[in-house]
């Protein structure tokens, strides 16, 4: 099962256990289908589909007044992007909306292009800044567990949250490890290799590179190495986190994101001084990469020779 597939399951069944609620957005019930992220939606009994036009600003404003008449919703954007253009509803609205008595539950999905640069509208990969700009929750999805889990807890529940998905892993196969082991239920922290004394802490859409960095220092180095990913942006550090993180002796933080503030530097500002001085403790991220602005595959990749030095194993 690729990811695409795997994030169409459960969104699909997210929303079978709501009733009733609206799903919204350009060519969800339609075309495509977002690429198939939303095939079958209008199967959903209890889920009312409508397919709106290119007015980001207006159908986010739509959403929070829905919310605030105790109904149920979901937004589903094709790219990061046009959130921008419902910036003004994101932060202003939000900051009045959010946090009432009897509210409903508004959720804004969208599809993050990190796939590489394919246009001036079709390169944003900088959620940690959209949660910040509106104090909101944000998630992103990178494995099956966490589509359950997240997907499973948030849409449909009260108050207002955003969900981001890769399209960079739409066509991978889609990471399911079968004994993965929830961390933390208000970050979303999941366990998805437990050994030894190092581990691996993937944010955004990390995973994939988290996984294969902790296979070649296991061949090359023969270090046995844990893996974990939190999905939470805006506050991705919690106590259950910061505990598991604290019986391990070093910590390598993988953030695939474009954000100058992102997860992992967030993670790793908490931790120092908390948890660990800045010797055991190593963020890998974009920071110092320019600004793109040519067509690139947009790849994210950690050299194991740069995760040795700077964490000296």
């Amino acid at each position: 099962m690729n990811y695409s597939e795997a994030m169409n399951i459960a969104l699909l069944e997210s929303l079978g256990r709501q009733t009733p609620i609206l799903a919204f957005g350009q060519n969800i019930g339609a075309g495509s289908h977002l690429s198939g992220l939303t095939r079958g939606i209008n199967d959903v009994v209890e889920c009312e589909v409508f397919n709106t036009p290119n007015c980001e600003n207006a159908e986010i404003g739509f959403g929070f007044g829905l919310m605030l008449e105790g109904a149920k919703c979901i937004f589903i954007v094709k790219q990061q992007d046009f959130l921008l253009l419902g910036l003004d509803q994101l932060v202003n609205t939000a900051n009045v909306a959010v946090g009432g008595e009897g509210m409903g539950s508004f959720t804004v999905a969208f599809v993050t292009v990190d796939s590489g640069y394919e246009g001036p509208q079709s390169r944003l990969n900088q959620f940690a800044e959209i949660c910040s700009l509106s104090g909101q929750p944000g998630y992103t999805v990178s494995s099956r567990q966490e589509a359950e889990f997240i997907l499973g807890h948030q849409v449909g529940a009260p108050g207002f949250r955003m969900i981001g998905f890769s399209q960079r892993l739409f066509r991978e196969e889609v990471i399911h490890v079968p004994d993965a082991r929830l961390l933390d239920a208000e970050s979303g922290a999941t366990c998805f290799v437990e050994a030894g004394g190092v581990v691996i802490v993937a944010c955004n859409f990390a995973l994939p590179q988290a996984l294969l960095l902790a296979e070649r220092l296991r061949d090359v180095r023969n270090l046995a190495c844990s893996v974990v990913s939190v999905p939470r942006v805006d506050s991705p550090m919690s106590e259950s986190l910061a505990k598991y993180l604290s019986i391990h002796e070093k910590v390598a933080v993988l953030d695939d994101s474009h954000s100058r503030m992102g997860a992992g530097r967030l993670l790793v500002s908490e931790a120092v001084g908390r948890l660990c001085d800045a010797s055991s403790i190593a963020l890998f991220d974009r920071s110092g990469r320019s600004r793109d602005i040519t067509p690139n595959g947009d790849a994210f990749e950690v050299p194991l020779q740069s995760v040795v030095e700077k964490l000296m194993l």
